[in-house]
């Protein structure tokens, strides 16, 4: 392996460290809370969902240190294909719970029910992308990792799953946010209070600042972070394969963590 390389492998081993860190935190922090959905409630199409995406993330964590830093003689392209399997599923997942937010809250609104329903579809088919652009071989270097990618250079083709769950989430912000407006402003408010919603005055901020900013609604910007960031790297030429996708893992928990958040307080 050469210099840069290897110092690339050894960068992205250090963040599935800390994708590692984050993601048991957060299991450990809510594991009453997860006790009590499994012992205490009906199991729902919801909580299904809700632990497929927890069991995916750590799922992805472990198949990432048998093809990192564990050092293991193992089959390199079966261990390429669960990290996929496990990316599908973690993707899938967690913008099925913010889709499902929504939706909930639009049952009056068919066609935006529609709409998010094709929106996540979109998003989960340009997950399959994943299977085609990319696999893993054994590392002629074990002291460095076991397996390393092979990404076929079709790296624009990966940014098609970024952009699908930019417009996703996008689609799903937006509309929470009008919901909220609707909610706020009632049909006979008058021009003052709606300028007033929009425009802070000198001892508060807007109500729209203020829904923008619930808990929910400002995971879902940061997530669009996380997107754009991922995306910018992913077409930044000048990096090495491994730069270009190296925050991927630490994304996927953040986001992920956040999905789940906000469905233990809404469910």
């Amino acid at each position: 392996l050469s210099p840069e390389l290897t110092r690339e492998i050894q960068v992205t081993i250090y963040v599935l460290f800390i994708s590692t860190g984050i993601l048991t935190w957060d299991i450990l922090s809510h594991l009453l809370d997860d006790y009590h959905m499994l012992a205490k409630e009906p199991l729902r199409t919801l909580i299904i969902i809700y632990f497929i995406s927890r069991i995916s993330c750590i799922g992805m964590l472990l198949t990432g240190f048998f093809t990192g830093p564990a050092e293991m003689d193992i089959n390199c392209h079966i261990t390429g294909i669960f990290l996929r399997i496990f990316f599908f599923l973690i993707v899938a997942s967690t913008l099925g719970l913010f889709c499902l937010r929504a939706r909930a809250i639009c049952r009056e609104h068919p066609f935006l029910r529609a709409l998010l329903l094709v929106l996540w579809l979109a998003s989960v088919g340009s997950c399959s992308v994943g299977f085609f652009v990319g696999d893993a071989t054994e590392s002629p270097d074990k002291g460095v990792s076991s397996c390393i990618a092979i990404l076929d250079d079709h790296f624009e083709a990966a940014v098609v799953v970024a952009i699908a769950a930019m417009v996703h989430d996008t689609a799903v912000f937006v509309i929470i946010s009008w919901k909220m407006y609707k909610f706020i402003c009632t049909p006979n408010h008058d021009t003052r209070k709606v300028v007033v919603f929009f425009i802070p005055t000198h001892n508060d901020i807007s109500p729209l600042l203020r829904c923008i900013l619930q808990d929910g609604q400002l995971f879902y910007l940061i997530s669009l972070f996380w997107e754009v960031l991922v995306t910018i790297l992913a077409l930044t030429p000048s990096l090495g394969p491994y730069y270009r996708f190296f925050m991927l893992p630490v994304h996927l928990i953040i986001v992920n963590s956040m999905a789940c958040h906000v469905f233990r307080n809404v469910r």
